[in-house]
């Protein structure tokens, strides 16, 4: 199997992260719009983090973060993702 080209392992990365914060949402009972009242972010922006296509600066990761109401153990997580 080839390896992944940088491109290729951001892609992934952000996926993941996605996933994570997907998972994390849906686990805290909150939906996008809930999301999108605490923090400001528009639910098509955080719905695009979500599915992996886009980024999110950590000064929005922290914003959404707080918003879930994580714990700095899951906030960790989903960062290292």
């Amino acid at each position: 199997m080839p390896k992944k080209t940088e491109i290729e392992k951001e892609l992934d990365r952000r996926r993941r992260t996605g996933n994570a914060l997907r998972l994390a949402r849906e686990k805290a009972g909150l939906t996008l719009l809930d999301v999108k009242k605490h923090t400001g972010l528009s639910v098509p922006y955080l719905s695009d983090v979500e599915r992996g296509n886009r980024d999110i600066k950590p000064v929005k990761l922290h914003s959404v973060i707080t918003a879930m109401r994580l714990s700095a153990e899951e906030a960790v997580g989903i960062y290292r993702e």
